[in-house]
């Protein structure tokens, strides 16, 4: 039996449309954007039933169908990131979605007839101020989550294509480096706001981490 469902935020009032073949009531929804949401604001929800059927073909139809109608990517109101097919983000429909979304100019990934597609320092800082908290411990959606090994191998797999760290492809190429005093032989880890990288103490990275930075580097 297929489900088609819409859960309403009691506290923010955000909407997420989705499907499911389990009990709707008890499924919480799969969206990344919606799964962040629930997590920062908690599961205080209500679930109201659009479809029920046995046939995955009206499922599908009816869930284009309401996509297009709520418009949920472009709305604020939804917490959506591609329209809802039934067939996963990967489908043939969800991508034929997203291509027409790209050509008419209001996918989220994209900004519309930008002369320059990167943004400024400006922007980044808004960025980096946005998401500030949204990742951080349980929120991120790899807390307690180690890569595979399938992971693993395809990281390595994608570092050797790339040429590997050597030579100028090494983060630190160029830079010299400090004597190895007792602070410089301790732990560090590179935290990164979106605007700037810095590579600190591990002991430090939660003074960082309370300030809207988060672990990794970006490229700026």
């Amino acid at each position: 039996m297929y489900y088609l469902y819409v859960k309403t935020h009691n506290k923010t009032g955000l909407k997420y449309l989705g499907q499911t073949i389990r009990n709707p009531f008890k499924y919480k929804g799969s969206g990344k954007r919606w799964q962040n949401h629930i997590n920062f604001h908690g599961y205080d929800v209500i679930t109201s039933i659009l479809l029920i059927t046995e046939i995955k073909q009206e499922m599908i139809d009816t869930a284009i169908f309401f996509s297009n109608l709520f418009n949920i990517v472009k709305s604020n109101e939804w917490a959506n990131i591609v329209a809802e097919t039934g067939n996963g983000f990967g489908s043939e429909q969800s991508k034929m979605l997203a291509k027409l979304r790209i050509e008419d100019g209001s996918h989220h990934f994209i900004q519309p007839n930008a002369a320059n597609r990167n943004p400024s320092k400006k922007t980044r800082q808004r960025m980096s101020k946005a998401k500030q908290g949204m990742y951080d411990g349980v929120l991120n959606p790899m807390y307690g989550k180690p890569h595979t090994e399938t992971a693993r191998k395809k990281i390595s797999e994608n570092i050797e294509q790339r040429g590997g760290y050597v030579g100028k492809n090494n983060p630190a190429y160029g830079i010299q480096r400090g004597d190895l005093s007792a602070r410089n032989r301790r732990p560090k880890r590179w935290v990164t706001n979106g605007v700037e990288n810095k590579l600190v103490l591990r002991n430090d990275a939660t003074q960082y981490l309370e300030k809207g930075y988060w672990v990794g580097r970006s490229k700026i």
